[in-house]
C-alpha cells in the first residue's frame, strides 16, 4: 500500500483547482496546464511570502529550456490580479510599471517597441499582455492561449490591443534600486527561492521604493537627471497578423513643434537613450504622469 504525503496532496489539490484560466484555447495536454498553473501557484506564494509589489522575471532561456514552459500565462494571470510583472528581468519596467499603478493608469503592459512609420509604432511581446487590455473575444483577437511562436512551447496569451482605444505610453530611463528582494535575500539579479529567476520591488511603510540614479547613456551625464517620454495616442486596426501580443498605436506628437515620429524616435534612442521596452495603459494619463515625474525630477523629453 501506498500513500500521497500531505503536502503533495495539498499542492496537486491547488493545481487541480487552478488548471484552467477562464479564456479559450487551453491546451489539451495536462502536463503543460499542470505547469503553468504550478508557476503561476509558486510566483503568487513566492510575491506573498516576500511581501512584493511588482516583479521583474527573467522568462527565457531557464524557464522554457528547462522547466518546459513560458511563464507568459502565469505572468498574464497575475497582471489581472492587479501585480505589475516585467518580462526579460527589466527591472527598470516593474518600476515604471507600478507607477502607473499607483497613479490610477490601470493594468499597464510592458511591450516591446518593433518598428514605426511617421506617427503611429507597432507594439508587441511574445503574450503576457492583461486580459483587460486585449480585444474582446468576439473579434477573433484573443486572448487565446497558445504555444510561444518560436518554440512552440507553452504558454503565452495571444490577442490583439483592442481598436479605438486610447492609450498612454511612458519611456523610462535605467535607475537603480535600494530596495530589492531576490528570494528572500538582499542581492542582485538570480534565482529566487522557487527556482524562479527574478527580482521584486518591496513593499514599504510607504508602498514605495527610494530609487537612486546611476550613471548610463539614458542619463544626461551634466546633469544626472532621468528622463521620460510620455505620449496618449490611439490604438489603430494592426498592419499584419503577428503571434503575441499585437497592436498598432498612433501617438500624439501635436506637442512636438510639428516634428514626427522618425524625428523623435532619433532623439530619443540617440540623446536620452531609450530602451526597446514601453509601458502601455489604457486612457489618458499624460497629465498625471508629467506631474508625477516633475515632482520626482524626471525629465520629459
Amino acid at each position: 500500500m501506498t500513500s500521497a504525503h500531505p503536502t503533495h496532496c495539498l499542492i496537486s489539490t491547488q493545481v487541480d483547482a487552478d488548471r484552467k484560466l477562464a479564456v479559450p484555447g487551453a491546451f489539451a495536454d495536462r502536463v503543460d496546464d499542470e505547469r503553468s498553473s504550478r508557476l503561476y501557484l509558486a510566483l503568487k506564494r513566492l510575491v506573498e511570502a516576500e511581501n512584493l509589489d511588482a516583479i521583474a522575471i527573467r522568462c527565457w532561456p531557464e524557464l522554457p529550456r528547462d522547466y518546459g514552459q513560458w511563464p507568459y500565462l502565469a505572468v498574464t494571470r497575475l497582471a489581472d490580479e492587479g501585480l505589475p510583472v516585467a518580462c526579460e528581468g527589466d527591472v527598470d519596467g516593474a518600476l515604471t510599471m507600478l507607477c502607473c499603478k499607483f497613479l490610477g493608469c490601470g493594468a499597464p503592459y510592458i511591450s516591446d517597441w518593433l518598428e514605426h512609420d511617421q506617427s503611429s509604432f507597432v507594439c508587441w511581446h511574445g503574450g503576457m499582455c492583461p486580459t483587460c487590455l486585449t480585444s474582446d473575444t468576439g473579434d477573433g483577437g484573443g486572448p487565446r492561449i497558445r504555444p510561444h511562436f518560436n518554440n512552440k512551447k507553452p504558454a503565452v496569451v495571444d490577442a490583439r490591443v483592442p481598436i479605438n482605444q486610447y492609450v498612454g505610453r511612458v519611456m523610462r530611463a535605467p535607475v537603480k534600486f535600494q530596495d530589492f528582494r531576490t528570494g528572500g535575500r538582499d542581492a542582485q539579479a538570480g534565482h529566487g527561492r522557487h527556482g524562479v529567476p527574478l527580482l521584486g520591488v518591496r513593499r514599504r511603510v510607504r508602498r514605495g521604493v527610494r530609487i537612486i540614479p546611476v550613471d548610463r547613456d539614458a542619463i544626461d551625464a551634466t546633469s544626472r537627471r532621468y528622463h521620460a517620454m510620455i505620449c496618449n495616442g490611439r490604438s489603430k486596426p494592426a498592419k499584419r497578423p503577428l503571434s503575441g501580443n499585437n497592436g498598432l498605436v498612433e501617438l500624439d506628437l501635436s506637442d512636438r513643434g510639428g516634428r514626427d515620429l522618425f524625428a523623435c524616435f532619433e532623439d530619443w534612442v540617440i540623446q536620452y537613450g531609450m530602451p526597446h521596452h514601453v509601458i502601455i495603459c489604457q486612457g489618458h494619463h499624460k497629465a498625471s504622469l508629467a506631474k508625477f515625474a516633475a515632482a520626482r525630477g524626471v525629465k520629459i523629453v
